[in-house]
């Protein structure tokens, strides 16, 4: 019951844009992908373009995982794209390149202060001290289901953020969560 590498490696980076942007849940996703590299039986792309429609901005994700060549430097990462010029993060670091200006290092590569904060977090029982608090995973990891349901339909679909599935979309609606077998049903909330 994988997702793909989306919800694999891609939900950590969809989390940092999502966080520098400022943004949760979009008002629509349009995408696509496939499987143009392994030739078997999965059900995931291992390649996929999916575009999530903000007011004010566009984030856009990219799995490309099996190239031998970056995009902006970076095998992976997150690039912000200003009118004064990018700020790229990733595992190798934090980088600003102004229109003009030689690329500058902000931070460099480190220690996922993440991890460690959520052990702490739990120890204390104390979520209030959480840096990445769990409601934010939630909105990210949707954001990854989204972009593998819009591949399978293969449309552009308005979300309903009350829901946080699809508008006036049965077809996107009957993806977002699946039958379970006898015996091993979840209870419904809410």
């Amino acid at each position: 019951y994988g997702c793909g590498d989306i919800a694999n490696d891609g939900v950590h980076h969809i989390d940092l844009a999502r966080w520098g942007l400022g943004v949760g849940l979009p008002n629509a996703v349009s995408g696509s992908g496939g499987q143009l590299f392994y030739d078997d039986d999965h059900e995931t792309p291992d390649t996929q373009i999916i575009t999530y429609e903000y007011d004010e901005c566009y984030l856009a994700y990219e799995m490309r995982l099996w190239t031998d060549y970056t995009i902006e430097g970076l095998h992976n990462g997150v690039v912000f794209y200003g009118d004064k010029g990018t700020l790229d993060v990733s595992g190798q670091g934090c980088y600003v390149t102004l229109i003009g200006e030689e690329r500058k290092e902000l931070a460099p590569a480190g220690r996922n202060r993440i991890v460690g904060n959520f052990v702490e977090s739990v120890q204390a029982n104390d979520p209030g001290r959480l840096l990445a608090p769990i409601e934010e995973g939630i909105i990210s990891s949707a954001l990854c289901h989204m972009g593998n349901i819009v591949t399978r339909v293969g449309r552009r679909v308005v979300v309903d953020a009350a829901t946080s599935g699809f508008k006036d979309d049965e077809a996107a609606n009957a993806l977002v969560k699946r039958e379970y077998r006898k015996g091993y049903e979840l209870p419904e909330i809410g």
